[in-house]
């Protein structure tokens, strides 16, 4: 997706390019439990219909809806195993997605991630609202988190070979971690327990 804007008082155009992914992160127990939150933009588009529709200004409704597949990363800091449990997600406008509800364990001092399913999101947002549920070691925890789109340049930062990600963990006293969990072998996919 591509956005232009102008500046009323200078008169500059700035034009940005954005990606398919979303992101945002924040602390759910300051120091020791972090969570990141990862939308992939989903749009099934025929290339050449899409352009046609665009030039004769006929795109339906149905431009407007995408789906975002939502993934959880649960940043566990410390050197004990979290349990993780009853993960859910809604849009904040309580859209029914492709989503249900998962346990896990979060292995100590690892990155833990969790594939959520999807929900309807608008093909030309720049942000989404969402509201997390979960339990951690039995104690309930909800966030309203506002997951943004990030631009291709933003997007840069998290693909370059030794790039810190924006994240609170990635600051003193938490970094570097012992051990380094940026190391993609530290990540653990959580499943649905038996």
């Amino acid at each position: 997706m591509i956005s232009t804007t102008m500046d009323g008082k200078t008169g500059k155009t700035e034009t940005k390019v954005f990606s398919g992914f979303y992101n945002a992160a924040d602390w759910i127990e300051e120091g020791n439990l972090g969570l990141e939150v990862w939308i992939d933009h989903k749009k099934d588009v025929i290339p050449l219909l899409n352009s046609l529709q665009q030039a004769t200004g006929t795109l339906g409704p149905s431009d407007m809806r995408a789906d975002g597949l939502i993934t959880l990363y649960f940043v566990n800091l410390q050197q004990k195993e979290r349990r993780i449990q009853n993960i859910s997600v809604r849009t904040l406008r309580n859209e029914p997605g492709s989503i249900g509800t998962q346990s896990a364990v979060g292995r100590p001092r690892a990155v833990n991630r969790a594939v959520l399913g999807t929900v309807p999101i608008s093909n030309y947002a720049q942000d989404v609202s969402l509201t997390i549920k979960f339990d951690v070691d039995g104690v309930p925890y909800e966030k309203v988190m506002k997951v943004k789109r990030l631009t291709q340049t933003e997007m840069d930062v998290f693909s370059t070979p030794g790039a810190k990600a924006p994240y609170p963990w990635f600051t003193a006293p938490y970094y570097p971690f012992d051990p380094p969990m940026s190391q993609p072998h530290l990540i653990a996919t959580i499943v649905q327990p038996k």
